[in-house]
């Protein structure tokens, strides 16, 4: 458990806590929430399970503490027992802290390290909110919906997926976006001679990413083949397999790394993406208006399918399944956009339409506005 960090409590209009999960589908957007309430004069906290994120929210000038809490899904009675021994004590220890900090509201972001500060809130009678990322709410954010008084949503079709008697707390206003990507909105994108494919989603060791993407790849054509500048996401471990993949083919660029810490400019620069349905990554796509191709994760909630889906009707995207997914499918798609640009065109002028770059401000004006009416 973190120590409290008691540096810089005070201040003229508030302290708000932003609970959340170790994922990049969180805490980006409770940052772009979190750096437009600073902007306003409200000091801001996140609370919960950061991890690897920890630091990224320190390094913007925020404070994370950590909860004692850990994951439900378990099996076994004794993993289970100590799940709800975890949340009891990280529930005690918000409430403690609330009691001491005393903040105007608190917003939870999902997962399950959001539960104990946000139903904390609840018991303390602190105005409460949740946004929902996803086009499918998670077990945690529907447990919650009953605590909160307000809902924001990314997606307005996701209100139908919670119970009725909470949907009038429901709102849509999207998803924040991060300023690095909203900074290449609306810029010429850079001519490169080639055709630049992004590949993400491959740090968790996909198979899909890491073995199918490559070997589609390598099925193209060769004189097609001559034109792209490969960019891809792979695990650690994967990197030299990945690689070899790649080793006979006559690319004009290959470029593998666990990790890119220069993303928005690369999605900038890409002529086509092949990704994963995190909503973070889609918004981002969308925001800047590029071609893709989404494989889902099947996942058991089935979120990822549910987020693609709403492109894909749009016509933003190209959505293909991954369960039965064969080599030469993907590469079929793939040489239908490569080497047609009029399509390739059609999908960024539709995808764009999902986008909504004011998302950040528009969640903050929700969140005074619910807390705070008098001084929002």
């Amino acid at each position: 458990m973190s120590k409290i960090d008691v540096h810089n409590i005070g201040t003229s209009k508030g302290r708000i806590f932003i609970a959340t999960g170790a994922s990049g589908g969180h805490i980006f957007p409770g940052l772009g929430i979190a750096v437009e309430l600073r902007k306003k004069g409200y000091n801001c906290t996140f609370i919960g399970v950061g991890r690897q994120f920890t630091k990224l929210v320190e390094d913007e000038g925020f404070n994370f503490i950590t909860l004692p809490a850990s994951q439900f899904n378990v099996r076994g009675i004794k993993a289970k027992l100590f799940s709800l021994v975890r949340m009891a004590r990280a529930v005690l220890f918000s409430l403690q802290l609330f009691v001491k900090q005393r903040p105007v509201a608190v917003l939870g972001m999902g997962s399950y390290a959001s539960v104990a500060a946000v139903f904390a809130a609840w018991l303390l009678r602190i105005p409460s909110l949740i946004h929902e990322q996803n086009a499918k709410p998670g077990r945690a954010n529907l447990f919650l919906a009953h605590f909160v008084g307000c809902l924001m949503l990314t997606f307005e079709g996701v209100k139908q997926t919670f119970p009725k008697k909470v949907m009038h707390k429901c709102k849509a206003v999207g998803s924040p976006i991060r300023a690095e990507v909203l900074a290449y909105r609306g810029v010429a994108r850079p001519k490169s001679g080639g055709l630049n494919i992004l590949v993400l989603g491959g740090s968790q060791g996909s198979s899909v990413m890491a073995e199918v993407v490559p070997k589609a790849i390598a099925g193209l054509p060769k004189t097609l083949q001559k034109q792209l500048c490969v960019t891809q996401q792979a695990r650690a471990d994967d990197v030299d397999a990945v690689k070899a993949l790649y080793a006979n083919l006559t690319l004009k660029s290959l470029e593998i790394c666990p990790f890119f810490d220069d993303l928005p400019k690369l999605l900038h620069q890409a002529d086509l993406v092949i990704t994963r349905a995190g909503t973070g990554i889609l918004l981002e796509i969308a925001t800047l208006g590029r071609a893709a191709i989404v494989i889902p994760h099947e996942l058991a909630d089935g979120h990822q399918v549910e987020n693609a889906r709403i492109l894909n009707e749009a016509g933003g995207i190209v959505m293909v399944r991954e369960k039965g997914l064969e080599i030469k499918t993907l590469t079929a798609e793939l040489q239908t956009l490569l080497e047609d640009e009029k399509k390739r065109t059609h999908l960024e002028e539709n995808i764009v339409h999902i986008a909504k770059p004011n998302a950040a401000a528009e969640a903050v004006d929700t969140l005074l506005n619910f807390a705070l009416p008098n001084r929002a």
